[in-house]
């Protein structure tokens, strides 16, 4: 799967994966950009950034606020006070 239509608002590597913030949900790439999946094919919302967590996880942030996703879980979440 490519990018296609999807908006990318920010890309960012860590280790051998890309992932690609984007208004669909987060991509993520082995490929070195060749070919995309999406992380969580559940989350759909706009993302303008992303963040790896030391557990694997993201945090996507976006116009509908802040979560935290696994493959398969999605976890609105809030900033520290």
């Amino acid at each position: 799967m490519s990018l296609g239509a999807p908006t990318v608002y920010e890309l960012r590597t860590f280790g051998t994966r890309t992932y690609a913030a984007t208004q669909r949900g987060v991509m993520v790439s082995d490929t070195g950009g060749v070919s995309w999946q999406p992380f969580n094919p559940d989350f759909t919302q706009d993302v303008r950034s992303v963040a790896l967590l030391n557990n694997g996880n993201l945090l996507a942030v976006g116009p509908s606020g802040l979560f935290e996703l696994s493959q398969t879980e999605i976890k609105p979440s809030s900033l520290p006070n």
